[in-house]
């Protein structure tokens, strides 16, 4: 046990170790300037224990030197560059399609909406469903849009009873997309858009046109024969007059 000699108050020591002070010789002293660097016996400088004080040369004082890296290269659109590369635009507006919006009412069929679309469109192989859109430019067909449940309204089953009731629509709309490179600025009074209905929803194979192809099953719904002015109704008739400079003239 030993005593402090300024309070006179008993300050224990750990168990097995000396009060004599032990001068650990590996070990840096603090320098007597703050101001000096000086160094351990391996070798390596200390850091100053204060700033530099004013008026004492850089040659008693360690400082860091800058660092010149090398120039931030420019961003040249490498791998990983998330920003559209020059002519993407172009290729997707070559590849759009022309996404009209038609009603049908009873047997008459009206173009209620117009809007080109960047992007490519994928001719589908089949479609299923008991109704689809066909457009023909003169007797070549362009596209085949698939309709399935269009048309037909559903209800949940009524109380004690476990089938869905089924109610067809007399007045109803949908979508059909045309490749915008098969299009002509002239071409909207050389298209036929027919919508067709079939006995069932199976599959069916997209192969020519498919009145050829489905002659005895196909029956038609409405058609146009070549889109006028009064088959467009409102603001669609604006949007085609402008995609299509040369028709509805």
């Amino acid at each position: 046990m030993t005593t402090s000699s300024e309070s006179g108050v008993a300050a224990p020591l750990q168990d097995g170790a000396s009060a004599k002070l032990v001068d650990n010789p590996r070990a840096g002293r603090m320098p007597a300037d703050p101001g000096v660097t000086t160094r351990t016996p391996a070798g390596g400088p200390t850091m100053p224990a204060s700033p530099k004080p004013h008026g004492t040369s850089d040659s008693a004082v360690s400082r860091m030197e800058r660092f010149d890296g090398p120039e931030p290269r420019p961003d040249r659109g490498g791998k990983g560059d998330m920003r559209p590369r020059p002519g993407d635009g172009q290729d997707h507006f070559a590849s759009g399609y022309i996404r009209l919006r038609i009603r049908i009412a009873g047997e008459r069929m009206q173009i209620v909406g117009a809007r080109a679309v960047d992007g490519p469109l994928a001719a589908p192989a089949s479609f299923v469903g008991e109704f689809a859109c066909e457009i023909m430019l003169d007797a070549t067909p362009l596209a085949v849009e698939g309709l399935p449940d269009v048309g037909v309204s559903r209800s949940y089953p009524r109380p004690g009873q476990h089938e869905h009731n089924f109610e067809t629509r007399n007045v109803f709309e949908f979508n059909v997309r045309i490749p915008k490179a098969a299009l002509s600025e002239d071409a909207l009074q050389r298209l036929r858009i027919t919508l067709y209905r079939f006995p069932d929803a199976s599959v069916k194979h997209v192969v020519g046109s498919l009145s050829l192809a489905y002659e005895q099953q196909a029956r038609v719904v409405a058609r146009i024969e070549g889109v006028r002015a009064q088959d467009v109704e409102g603001r669609a008739l604006e949007d085609l007059k402008r995609l299509f400079p040369a028709s509805l003239t």
